[in-house]
């Protein structure tokens, strides 16, 4: 998994944080995180907006994004390829 920053940690990454994320399909998610799993090595998001893979894989397999708003969604820290908490000024 790779992490924008480096100082972050489980220990100093606070839940309802926003953040984004690109899973191994290639797909962008952004949510807010309510739990970090460490024994299960999962994040939990709630209120999900999932933007599809965008321009990150070639047009013939390309994963759309959604309309809706996913209400929660666990990814299993290994399918994860991207994380980053956005900050609030970014929001």
């Amino acid at each position: 998994m790779q992490v924008r920053d480096p100082n972050l940690t489980y220990t100093n990454l606070t839940s309802l944080a926003h953040a984004s994320l690109i899973a191994r399909a290639h797909d962008l998610y952004e949510g807010t995180v309510v739990k970090i799993d460490k024994v299960e090595r999962a994040l939990h998001l709630i209120q999900v907006k999932q933007f599809g893979t965008e321009d990150r894989k070639p047009k013939d397999q390309m994963i759309p994004a959604r309309d809706d708003v996913i209400e929660m969604i666990v990814f299993k820290i290994e399918l994860v390829a991207n994380f980053h908490i956005i900050p609030d000024e970014e929001l």
